[in-house]
């Protein structure tokens, strides 16, 4: 929704759950039984626009996306012919804000620069914690927030162009991304019937 609270300034906002099925062997054990339900995410968003004379904008916007039923690894699968190898108990958060100024095609310029400032988090297990060592796979009490494999904190774009005689343009952009987390593996398991290592991370 969309309200225009003078000529110049306006107030947006929006919300929206949106689905993801099973991806590949995420399915379960064969297509007959699957295993696992759709990952379902909540989006929500807030801001505002300001209309900066003739061709300038500034808009700011606030966002929070709650996220359940996330597909995870079944920590308590025993027998790999029943038991199913992945459970949607995960969930996750992602929120932050984003400001843009925005400067319209007017007198042969124009170009933008953004700021986004995000969090991406997960929880494969919310309601018990699994410690992985290299005996197994051991459950204790609740589990902390991590970092998401794709989370990036501070995203810097700029972009700038000018108009050419005879329609001609040109342009170039400039972007300063800082992520994603990376988690060094410590230790890892020797599979000696194919002479592979299988990482760990602690």
């Amino acid at each position: 929704t969309r309200w225009s609270i003078t000529p110049t300034t306006a107030l947006k906002a929006g919300t929206g759950i949106y689905q993801q099925p099973p991806q590949g062997q995420e399915f379960g054990i064969d297509q007959d039984n699957l295993t696992v339900n759709f990952e379902r995410g909540w989006t929500h968003e807030v801001g505002v626009e300001q209309r900066i004379g003739q061709s300038g904008t500034v808009d700011w916007t606030g966002f929070y996306k709650g996220l359940d039923q996330l597909i995870v690894q079944n920590p308590d699968a025993g027998n790999a012919t029943t038991d199913p190898i992945y459970v949607n108990e995960g969930i996750g958060r992602i929120y932050g804000m984003e400001i843009m100024l925005r400067k319209a095609l007017v007198d042969r310029w124009f170009g933008w620069i953004s700021y986004t400032l995000s969090k991406s988090e997960r929880n494969d297990y919310p309601t018990r914690s699994v410690q992985r060592t290299a005996e197994g796979v051991v459950t204790r009490g609740p589990q902390a927030w991590y970092d998401y494999d794709f989370d990036q904190t501070h995203i810097l774009t700029m972009i700038g162009g000018y108009r050419l005689p005879r329609d001609f343009e040109v342009s170039g952009r400039l972007q300063h991304v800082t992520g994603n987390p990376y988690t060094p593996y410590d230790l890892a398991v020797q599979d000696l019937d194919s002479d592979t290592w299988a990482p760990i991370q602690t």
